[in-house]
């Protein structure tokens, strides 16, 4: 998309630049300084990535991209990516697989990808000590195998009655909070949506100041043996 470039290019660069003035001999209030602006940059990217993604979800509702890959794999890149903001916060991150997931399976690994990265995100912006946790489970059936994908948090924590209303389109549950971390209310309900293409469901567990689960569960594809190909992810 062309207004992807256009809205990305600028604020990609002055995020750039904000880390070369990072690594500068810079005194402590010029560094906070610093810091701010990418922050705020940060946030801005993340409403666009938001914005953009809410606008190709519409576009592509019906189709689908099925492909093979590892669930390790994905779980070792998902764990890289929010490695800055895990260190920054001090918090540890736990991949918990389970002892019979196949090496590899077959399914919509961008939406499932993009879903996991909302939630890691979700969970480690509001989460200020302790860790997160991704856990995949199996469960056979004589004709489906169903994954269960769990994310869970040592954070903040949200009230009961509150839980179906995170999952709609602009709706900020605790808005105080939205407006020192960021956001538009639309991450969880693209998820959620995501999740629905995918043939799954999505529901959330949590108790305010006892942290939060998010649980998804849907159909993938084992991949048999013979078909599989290390270097397709």
């Amino acid at each position: 998309m062309i207004i992807s470039h256009e809205l990305r290019t600028p604020l990609n660069s002055i995020l750039g630049f904000s880390d070369v003035l990072a690594s500068l001999n810079l005194d402590k209030d010029s560094l906070d300084v610093v810091a701010l602006i990418e922050k705020s940059g940060q946030s801005l990217l993340k409403l666009i990535n938001d914005i953009l993604e809410l606008v190709k979800m519409e576009d592509r509702a019906d189709k689908t991209a099925y492909r093979d890959f590892q669930i390790s794999q994905l779980a070792v890149e998902l764990s890289e990516s929010f490695q800055k903001s895990l260190e920054e916060k001090g918090l540890s991150f736990e991949y918990l697989p389970a002892t019979d997931l196949p090496d590899s399976v077959s399914g919509d690994y961008p939406r499932l990808r993009r879903v996991l990265l909302n939630l890691l995100d979700n969970a480690i912006k509001y989460t200020e000590s302790g860790g997160v946790t991704l856990s995949v489970n199996l469960k056979r059936t004589e004709e489906k195998e169903f994954y269960h994908f769990t994310v869970r948090d040592t954070g903040i924590g949200i009230a009961q009655e509150k839980h179906e209303d995170i999952f709609q389109f602009f709706t900020q549950v605790e808005p105080a909070l939205t407006r020192s971390h960021g956001g538009l209310g639309l991450g969880l309900g693209i998820c959620k949506r995501y999740v629905s293409v995918m043939g799954g469901r999505m529901w959330m567990e949590s108790e305010p100041g006892k942290g939060s689960a998010f649980h998804i569960v849907l159909k993938l594809n084992t991949v048999p043996k013979a078909d599989q190909h290390p270097s397709r992810i």
